[in-house]
């Protein structure tokens, strides 16, 4: 992937006579988009239009600016109009890319009770794979961490007595605490579970597919989609959860500078959106009382 974007960076700073400070913004930004698509397991530049949008979305998360959204989005449409027209790629999947678009759209929270008919599919099936789900799901909805973070972390990473987990994400490291639902259904999965999938290949990495090694994002998204499904839910993503994990904290009083903290907001503006949603959350679960 990287080969492409040097090409890329050949071809414009030939054709436009670009300085060195304005190349070296497009490949930060397009370096960026490579360690997004690789940390959803995509390995090439024909990714469609919905990883194209949630990268987006995950610049938003992020708590980046507006104009540096912009730009970005700039980056991308600039580097995918020439994997098109070279060949590289079938389609440009960033017709719908721009910050405006993506501002548009509210994010999804889902209501207590769904949440809880989330958590109830995961209890129909008794195997050692439904209780490593149960346990993601928990880390995900009581924390809002990225699903990326929850997937790295190792065995050693779960400090039980302090109720805090290590994260590592870009070369950098944070603790956060978990609540004691989350924590005895990880205690279970790692005491049931997790020997049952273990193999030689396993390592230390908490979270296993079936295989024995490290599940990934893309595998995570698959088994969550079928959750959903059997829950009778609309689509639920790990976005979705980071997202209900934030307005119903807020709904319950949680400080805003701890919500903040917790999602790595780098503005408070990127938390203030939730507040609105803690408060839609709240109606719909009194209309379906």
């Amino acid at each position: 992937m990287e080969e492409s974007v040097s090409a890329f960076l050949d071809h414009i700073t030939q054709q436009r006579e670009l300085s060195a400070n304005t190349r070296a913004a497009y490949q930060n930004d397009l370096s960026q988009l490579t360690r997004f698509f690789r940390a959803q397991g995509i390995e090439d530049w024909k990714a469609d239009r919905a990883w194209v949008s949630a990268y987006a979305r995950d610049l938003l998360d992020r708590g980046y600016s507006a104009s540096t959204r912009a730009r970005k989005a700039a980056a991308v449409r600039s580097f995918y109009r020439y994997l098109y027209e070279h060949g590289v790629v079938t389609e440009d999947p960033t017709q719908d890319l721009g910050s405006a678009h993506v501002e548009r759209v509210a994010p999804t929270v889902l209501t207590h009770a769904q949440v809880d008919a989330l958590f109830a599919a995961t209890e129909e099936k008794a195997s050692p794979e439904a209780l490593r789900d149960q346990s993601i799901l928990r880390l995900l909805y009581s924390t809002g961490v990225r699903i990326t973070e929850a997937l790295g972390i190792d065995l050693a990473d779960v400090d039980n007595e302090s109720l805090r987990i290590l994260l590592r994400s870009r070369n950098k490291e944070s603790v956060i605490p978990v609540d004691e639902a989350c924590l005895s259904a990880l205690e279970r999965y790692v005491a049931e579970s997790r020997p049952q999938l273990q193999t030689s290949r396993s390592g230390e990495a908490l979270f296993l597919n079936h295989r024995g090694q490290r599940l990934t994002r893309q595998g995570f998204w698959l088994i969550l989609k079928g959750y959903a499904r059997a829950a009778r839910l609309p689509e639920v993503t790990p976005q979705t959860l980071r997202h209900t994990f934030a307005a119903h904290a807020l709904e319950g009083s949680v400080p805003m500078q701890r919500v903040r903290s917790m999602l790595g907001h780098a503005s408070m503006s990127s938390t203030q959106r939730y507040a609105q949603l803690a408060e839609t959350s709240t109606e719909t679960d009194d209309d379906q009382d």
